[in-house]
């Protein structure tokens, strides 16, 4: 199964979930090495085996830290909070129980 968060997907494998981030990638002539000009989008491994709670950690600070901007903490918490509460509604409701 594939799951799409963001620009992340997550791939089952049992239990454990492999971790992509989708990147623009600028192609290059195969002979010669020399940029096309042209891109087009590829999946760069970010993690094998990794536990769900993981990855969603990590895309939620891949999140924040891409904004590139110098903040205090606690504006860095009320943003992570905000993040994780768009991550969590998509999740509501989705979760089987244990048996």
């Amino acid at each position: 199964m594939r799951i799409e968060i963001k620009n992340f997907i997550l791939v089952s494998s049992d239990d454990r979930f492999d971790l992509y981030e989708k990147v623009i990638v600028t192609d290059r002539d195969f002979k010669t090495k020399v940029k096309t000009g042209t891109t087009s989008e590829k999946e760069k491994a970010v993690g094998y085996s990794m536990q769900f709670e993981t990855c969603i950690r990590y895309i939620l600070d891949r999140t924040i830290n891409d904004q590139d901007k110098t903040v205090d903490l606690s504006t860095y918490i009320s943003e992570y909070k905000k993040e994780r509460e768009i991550v969590m509604n998509l999740l509501k409701g989705t979760l089987i129980p244990n048996y």
